[in-house]
């Protein structure tokens, strides 16, 4: 709970849980530290989870089949130049390890994996176009003014701000076949919306664009995740 230590986003805001304000979480099932920010009225983790103990890596990256796979529950380490091994790429099935809309999936307790609706209050906290509630925010691809450029990390290559404390990543995708592409230039995470079990709404940054895309993709692909904090 120290935001002078050395991986404290700049610009995050200390999260309040049970009155107190924290800066980072300890996952006890692992014991790996995140960083958290406030941003508007929701407490977000400001970095991917990176937790596979639930043996995801020791799966199959398989495509999505109805018959036979119908949530292909794999996970990856990131492996791309520039990237620590920590930064883990995974299929929706993995992500929420047997849950629904809205549930913990692989989060930490307490917290949960964010619905579609939820990355829409995000974008429109941060957006200095389009608030909260803005049908903007309704469309696929890319949306808004400038909140992804908020959002994303200050890494000069990317073309960030960070205004939030968000540190958004180009860490890549895996394709359905589990290949590591557009590493340093993409950044893309899960929701927990699913639609209907075929697919998932996912939030992609892009180098060089603003904009924040939102589209729905197949439950084998390999998206980050981050995680937002229960009411």
């Amino acid at each position: 709970n120290d935001p002078e230590e050395p991986d404290y986003p700049e610009h995050a805001t200390p999260c309040l849980i049970e009155g107190n304000e924290f800066t980072h979480i300890l996952d006890k099932r692992d014991s790996k530290t995140y960083a958290v920010t406030k941003i508007g009225d929701q407490c977000w983790f400001a970095e991917n989870l990176a937790y596979t103990d639930n043996d995801c890596l020791a799966e199959d990256w398989d495509p999505y089949d109805e018959t036979t796979n119908p949530y292909p529950s794999a996970c990856k380490v990131n492996g791309g130049e520039g990237w620590d091994q920590d930064e883990v790429l995974y299929q929706w099935g993995a992500a929420m390890d047997g849950d629904g809309e809205g549930g913990q999936g692989l989060c930490s307790a307490g917290w949960y994996i964010p619905t579609d609706d939820e990355w829409k209050v995000l974008e429109g906290t941060v957006d200095s176009t389009y608030g909260v509630g803005h049908s903007e925010w309704n469309g696929p691809s890319s949306r808004g003014d400038d909140a992804g450029e908020r959002l994303k990390s200050k890494d000069p290559a990317w073309n960030g701000t960070d205004d939030h404390g968000f540190r958004a990543q180009p860490t890549g995708v895996r394709g359905t076949s589990g290949v590591l592409s557009t590493v340093n230039w993409r950044g893309a995470w899960w929701s927990s919306s699913s639609l209907p079990n075929t697919t998932a709404w996912r939030r992609e940054l892009l180098l060089n664009y603003s904009t924040v895309g939102r589209g729905n993709y197949s439950l084998a692909h390999g998206f980050s995740v981050r995680c937002v904090l229960g009411p």
